[in-house]
Parts: C-alpha cells; sequence; structure tokens
C-alpha cells in the first residue's frame, strides 16, 4: 500500500478507515489525523472520539484475551515476542504500579501486544487497568493530534497539491518512527530495571 493510496482512502472514506487503521496503528494515525483536522479534511471531535475508542478497545481486547487465556497455552507464543523474564518482572509490577507499567507496555512497540495480554493473565484489576489505558490515550493522542494540527497549520495552501501532502506526511512519519525508536528503547530499559528490582 503506497503512502499517496493510504492519503486518498483517508480523504475519501475518511471516518470509516479512520477507526480500523487507528486499531492497528493509533499514534501514527492520531498523529495524521492532527494533519488533517488542520485541513479542514476532519473534524476534530469526531477524529479524537474515533481514534481514542479504536485504542481503548482494541486495549480490552488484550486484556481480556489475556485474562480468558491465563490457563491456557497463550504463554506458549508469548516465548516468541518477550522473554519469560520480562513477563515475570512485569506480572508483579502490574499489581504495584498498574498505571507505570500500562505506560510502559503502550510505550514498548514491539512488545506492545504481549505485554498488555500480560496485564489479563496478572490478573489486574479491570477497573484500575482500563483507568490508567484512558488516562494515556486521552494525553498521548491529545499531544500528537495537536502537534499534526501544529505542522499542518504551518504550512500554507497544503490542500492543493497531494504530492505536497505526500512530502509532507513522509517527514511526519520519519518524525513518528525517530519518536517511536527512542521510546521503545526507553521502555525496554525500564523494564530491565525493573527485572533488577524484583530480584
Amino acid at each position: 500500500m503506497t503512502l499517496d493510496f493510504l492519503l486518498s482512502a483517508l480523504l475519501t472514506y475518511k471516518y470509516v478507515l479512520l477507526f480500523p487503521l487507528a486499531a492497528v496503528e493509533g499514534p501514527l494515525v492520531a498523529l495524521i489525523s492532527g494533519f488533517f483536522v488542520s485541513t479542514g479534511t476532519f473534524e476534530l471531535i469526531p477524529a479524537f472520539s474515533i481514534l481514542f475508542f479504536a485504542d481503548f478497545l482494541t486495549d480490552m481486547f488484550y486484556f481480556f484475551l489475556g485474562r480468558k487465556g491465563r490457563n491456557s497455552s497463550l504463554m506458549k507464543r508469548f516465548e516468541k515476542r518477550m522473554t519469560y523474564q520480562h513477563f515475570s518482572a512485569m506480572e508483579g509490577y502490574w499489581k504495584s504500579h498498574a498505571f507505570l507499567a500500562t505506560l510502559i507496555s503502550k510505550w514498548a512497540y514491539g512488545l506492545s501486544t504481549p505485554l498488555l495480554i500480560s496485564a489479563g493473565i496478572a490478573d489486574v484489576s479491570a477497573p484500575r487497568f482500563f483507568f490508567s489505558s484512558g488516562i494515556i490515550i486521552v494525553v498521548q493522542y491529545s499531544v500528537l493530534m495537536g502537534l499534526g494540527m501544529y505542522f499542518g497549520n504551518s504550512i500554507q495552501r497544503i490542500s492543493d497539491s497531494i504530492s505536497l501532502v505526500s512530502i509532507i506526511i513522509a517527514v511526519i512519519l520519519i518524525v513518528f518512527f525517530s519518536v517511536s525508536f527512542f521510546l521503545a528503547r526507553s521502555a525496554k530499559q525500564m523494564l530491565k530495571k525493573i527485572e533488577k528490582e524484583l530480584k
């Protein structure tokens, strides 16, 4: 799927396509959505609401997947994505520091899904997990959409050229993945620190 196709699809289907894309890659879609809000393509409240519920429902799905699969062979699949030490460290940390554990899980790109599932397996209180997740999503998406809007507003006559839009989105992607790499690295360092604390 090319960038031009993705942009054209978003411009055509708007909110219908926004939900599934946000469920797969919420932060990146939030940044791009903020850009489209600045151009008038999206409305702020509907776009933010869709992004929030897409991410929140995804977190709920992973949490209950872990809760239901706690005593099944689900743990065997984790071995491919995260070490047993990581899971053991997070299992104890979920109960003592639910908010920080949720933050780490949402930052740790590449480990996010198994870490979120581990919350359910660790039998964390559902209200506590969902409250933490909701707060983090609101703050995260407010910042990302704000950055996208700021970037979009700084460019004049951008809606007149789809090729120019593609270039700008490409720049946003580079910035996004650079920040994502930094956050993922920070989250994994925090995991190692947690492991040492619990030894």
